[in-house]
């Protein structure tokens, strides 16, 4: 089996991203302080089944199998393959704030379970069923009590700055995304916004005083900064939970702007597992479920709107459709195989 590169699996070249027609696999450098065998069966991946996206170790045989190179150094993984893949450039806010609490709450748990996460970027998260899916397990590592928060200043750039561009700037955060893959840079965010942020604890501790300092290290590299202290897992939960406050609190914001939509009488269109109607939504995609009528809708990609029961904006959607009948006989050969294999 050929396998090709993921042309966006670029940036960690430990755990690369591999395909090949229906099939997603991730060749991962050995990390001594991680035994994915270890991390596939534990209580923390069992918990959160729901909320990373499902995967196997390659056995030996499945290596030899796809003609791939077995190394002690490499392990391989195969990922479920995800139907569509959404970029943060095509986020609305109410996505990117659930994907940033989605993240938060994954960290918690992998904390509570003796691990941690060293990557916060907005493509590790995906949407499947119209639910966030953690897709990176090359992010996952053993819980080390000296390490710092390392996924902090990109969950910034990816997540928190342009959230609160958008509340309180009121400036779409989308095309800065198309601009910079990593995010909003945080000393453009502390520029564009509002003084009334510099009397909000965590935005002046994770963008104004952050972007100060990162302009400070850039500019001088004789400067002195006091070293980064080693946190505690309990000061690592009390920095996550305060961030999670602080972003509830901009979903209460994003509220009132539907409170002021309400008073002019313009009404969200309800569009999950509804029947596509062209007069109030536009399909953008198709999505293989076998549990749902085709046309019924299953993600909405952008809420739509109506003003005194007129259409202001349709809602944009992907659509369920049955597998192909090559499809489906691909998925039960593949269940068979594994099912020969088990016994």
């Amino acid at each position: 089996m050929n396998l090709e590169r993921e042309k966006s699996s670029f940036r960690d070249n430990k755990a690369t991203v591999f395909f090949s027609s229906d099939r997603i696999f991730r060749k991962i450098i050995k990390n001594l302080n991680l035994d994915y065998h270890k991390l596939l069966s534990s209580n923390f991946f069992k918990e959160n089944r729901n909320r990373i996206v499902s995967t196997k170790i390659l056995t030996s045989h499945d290596i030899n199998e796809l003609n791939l190179k077995e190394n002690e150094e490499v392990v391989w993984l195969e990922h479920e393959k995800l139907e569509n893949i959404i970029y943060p450039y095509e986020l609305t806010f109410d996505q990117l704030k659930d994907f940033s609490i989605f993240f938060l709450d994954l960290y918690l748990s992998a904390l509570k379970n003796s691990y941690d996460i060293i990557d916060a970027s907005a493509f590790n998260i995906q949407l499947k069923n119209n639910r966030p899916i953690f897709i990176d397990l090359g992010s996952f590592t053993d819980y080390r009590n000296e390490t710092n928060i390392i996924w902090l200043k990109q969950f910034c750039e990816n997540f928190f700055a342009p959230l609160l561009i958008k509340s309180k700037a009121k400036i779409n955060f989308n095309d800065f995304f198309r601009a910079n893959i990593e995010g909003i840079d945080l000393k453009i965010a502390s520029k564009i916004l509002p003084l009334s942020t510099w009397f909000n604890f965590n935005v002046v501790i994770n963008i104004h005083l952050q972007s100060y300092l990162n302009s400070k290290i850039s500019s001088s590299t004789k400067l002195n900064l006091p070293s980064k202290k080693n946190l505690k897992i309990r000061e690592k939960v009390f920095i996550a939970e305060s961030l999670k406050k602080t972003l509830e609190h901009l979903e209460i914001i994003h509220k009132d702007i539907l409170s002021i939509f309400k008073k002019n009488n313009i009404e969200p269109i309800n569009s999950i597992n509804k029947k596509l109607d062209p007069n109030y939504h536009q399909a953008m995609m198709e999505i293989e479920d076998e549990e749902k009528e085709p046309g019924t809708i299953v993600q909405e990609i952008q809420k739509g709107f109506l003003m005194k029961n007129r259409l202001l904006r349709p809602a944009l959607v992907g659509v369920s459709k049955k597998a192909s009948k090559k499809e489906t006989i691909n998925k039960v050969e593949k269940e068979n195989e594994e099912n020969k294999e088990k016994n």
